[in-house]
């Protein structure tokens, strides 16, 4: 349809006047009726690339256009036929701003849909790529995509909302294979000091270390070297394919082997020292340590997997309780995805050793166990995420110890309550916004405003009311379900005690 044609070429030009324009006549809405275009306007797909406008918008770097078209019902998280969202052009066009926006408003930082990208030629936005620069047929998120264009600042950002430094479910590739390929020594110390593992090895055997060269090999070599402290010793060599065959003689420079390992040797070497406690090692192993201080995020969930056996497994594991909170701490902490997926096993291994004995259940306990509450914060954090997958597993966490122990759920009432009051003050971040207020209402419903949950009918109606001054609709929303909970749950036990009294009454008068 030619109407449809028009808008994209408007689109590609960048004129937002000329876009709204014709879809308001697209749909017939000379009137200026909103919905009309809300209705029509995710039906308007490129017929040769799948891009809608809104890839198109951030493509362009127009934060004006992704907003008028998200207001008019857009969506944000539909791939095209490469599998790209809106979001990897974004991340792509190096415009921080947009997005900021969009992953405020729900764009997804972790799509991976590389397992349905296509190689077609001719299908990018704009035909903007020359025919020999294969580098969005490899990045498939919008993580790698800023790595591969040198976007320091969004990987900054992205890195900081918890973006997977994991491989793609094609080829296997990290963020950090896409630095180093594209040599950017910024990018790669970001990456590294998030939890990258530079030994990481693609679907061809090539890690990160083997795509590097010059300054940025020199960094890595240096890094791996002193556990993370920058040097500037030049140590320039061949550069490997991005998913070929790693040279033998790079691969044999910079491939470290673990450490010996002794099972009744006390925890050692240097990044053990460094961020892990002793009971650690003596609780589970020097092997399990070490491996938790690794730079490689592989050996990391081992680690984790292992404990978590241990303690599901053993039937003295309520002693090793306190190691395992450490454990817990280090994993709900790490910046890769699948290291955190693997404690989340262990948060009702560990819980479950303890939640029989009836001092678990005192303050004496948790006043004497500070890292209980380390956990629940950290948890609570993760569970405000942008990584959909890892904020529902941390909120089924939370969920389950608020059901089973009265103290953590008063400790998570009380940092959820401080947290809400600060953000009505600054602002805050919309998406913690939310998360505290649904768990307050799963915390209503389970424990009917009783002392022992410390969430008073009085606490959770001050919590509604302030939300619901929120700029974002979901925490308007949400208040509202807190609002009706709680009303809900103090008619239900008003109903009751009118009932018992009319009882009362109709006895004394039969008497």
């Amino acid at each position: 349809m030619d109407g449809v044609a028009n808008i994209f070429a408007a689109a590609r030009a960048n004129d937002l006047s000329a876009v709204q324009h014709m879809l308001e006549e697209l749909a017939g809405n000379d009137s200026g009726d909103d919905n009309a275009v809300a209705f029509n306007v995710n039906r308007l797909v490129d017929s040769t690339t799948h891009n809608t406008l809104m890839h198109i918008a951030c493509s362009n770097g127009n934060l004006a256009a992704c907003k008028f078209l998200f207001m008019h019902g857009m969506y944000l998280n539909e791939p095209n036929n490469r599998g790209h969202t809106p979001l990897f052009y974004a991340a792509d066009c190096g415009n921080l701003p947009l997005v900021k926006w969009m992953v405020s408003n729900g764009a997804d930082i972790d799509t991976d849909y590389s397992g349905k990208a296509t190689t077609s030629r001719g299908d990018n936005i704009g035909d903007k790529r020359e025919d020999n620069d294969r580098r969005y047929d490899l990045a498939f998120t919008p993580l790698q995509v800023a790595c591969v264009k040198g976007h320091q600042d969004i990987v900054d950002f992205l890195v900081e909302c918890n973006a997977d430094l994991g491989g793609s479910a094609v080829h296997g590739v990290t963020a950090l294979h896409f630095a180093c390929h594209q040599n950017q020594k910024g990018i790669a110390k970001v990456l590294l000091d998030a939890g990258a593992d530079m030994h990481a090895p693609d679907g061809g055997g090539a890690s990160p270390m083997d795509l590097a060269s010059g300054p940025t090999l020199a960094f890595l070599t240096a890094y791996d070297a002193h556990d993370g402290d920058d040097n500037d010793d030049n140590m320039d060599g061949p550069r490997a394919s991005l998913f070929g065959t790693p040279s033998k003689s790079r691969s044999t420079a910079t491939t470290k082997p673990p450490p010996p390992a002794s099972s009744s040797s006390a925890v050692d070497g240097p990044d053990v020292a460094r961020l892990l406690p002793d009971c650690i090692g003596k609780a589970f192993g020097a092997d399990v340590a070490r491996a938790l201080a690794s730079h490689e995020w592989k050996a990391r969930q081992l680690a984790v997997t292992d404990v978590g056996l241990v303690m599901a497994q053993q039937s003295n594991a309520a002693k090793h309780f306190d190691a395992a909170c450490h454990v817990l701490l280090v994993a709900t902490r790490d910046s890769v995805g699948q290291v955190f997926a693997a404690a989340m096993p262990l948060v009702k291994a560990a819980f479950n050793a303890v939640l029989t004995t009836s001092t678990f259940h005192t303050p004496g306990y948790h006043a004497s166990h500070p890292m209980i509450g380390e956990v629940l914060d950290a948890l609570l954090g993760r569970a405000a995420g942008t990584h959909e997958r890892d904020a529902s597993d941390a909120v089924t966490s939370l969920l389950f110890l608020a059901c089973k122990s009265a103290h953590a759920t008063q400790h998570m009432v009380q940092t959820m309550q401080t947290q809400l009051a600060a953000a009505a003050t600054t602002g805050g971040g919309w998406r913690q916004h939310l998360v505290n207020l649904r768990l307050v209402t799963a915390i209503a419903s389970q424990y009917r405003f009783s002392a022992e949950s410390g969430l008073s009918f009085d606490q959770a109606m001050a919590m509604s009311a302030t939300a619901l001054d929120h700029s974002s609709v979901k925490v308007r929303s949400a208040a509202v379900d807190l609002l009706v909970q709680a009303v809900v749950v103090t008619t239900e036990q008003a109903g009751q005690t009118i009932y018992l009294l009319l009882v009362l009454a109709s006895y004394r008068l039969l008497s």
